[in-house]
């Protein structure tokens, strides 16, 4: 399925929402459904959940080094003829957890990185009851990182599409993504 115009330059899709919220449920269901339908994708596990369930705490407070894991599996993939590169952890995510007074470049840096990929974006609206199995936020703390993930793309002006309903977030995502084509 794949043409010349895009074998270089797949849409990435992102997926934002606070832990718990659904985004690798939603990201794989995406994912299955692209593959399914004969597209050319990949799915790009979320670094960070690996520390987590690694027990690497401290590589946890290293925004810096989380970008780049993360960036680094997108770059490798954005040169390998795709269609689209499924998201579950895009890299603005990492501005809602970056500390006051981290490097004052590290926001632009992020901005500037990610604008470089093809992104469609799509943030979930927490529908579901919360787990805290693999995370390291309590439901409290998970809701207020939903509304700190809100903030950094509406203050970013990240154009993206809500999905509110658990249910119908892959299928809506996926017809999106295919009438943009």
């Amino acid at each position: 399925m794949n043409s010349p115009a895009t074998q270089h330059n797949p849409v990435v899709v992102n997926f934002f929402a606070g832990p718990g919220a659904g985004k690798t449920t939603t990201a794989a269901r995406v994912f299955a459904d692209l593959k399914a339908a004969g597209y050319e994708a990949e799915y790009v596990p979320e670094f960070a959940k690996v520390a987590t369930w690694a027990g690497h705490t401290s590589t946890l407070q290293d925004q810096l080094y989380l970008f780049a894991k993360q960036n680094n599996r997108l770059e490798v993939l954005r040169k390998q003829p795709l269609d689209f590169i499924i998201m579950d952890s895009p890299l603005l995510m990492c501005l809602a957890y970056t500390p006051p007074n981290y490097f004052p470049a590290f926001r632009d840096l992020v901005l500037q990185v990610s604008n470089s990929y093809d992104n469609r974006n799509f943030l979930l609206e927490r529908t579901t009851r919360y787990s805290p199995v693999g995370r390291n936020e309590t439901e409290d703390q998970a809701r207020e990182k939903c509304r700190q993930i809100r903030e950094v793309l509406e203050s970013t002006g990240v154009v993206y599409r809500l999905l509110k309903d658990k249910f119908s977030a892959a299928e809506e995502a996926v017809a999106s993504l295919l009438s943009d084509r």
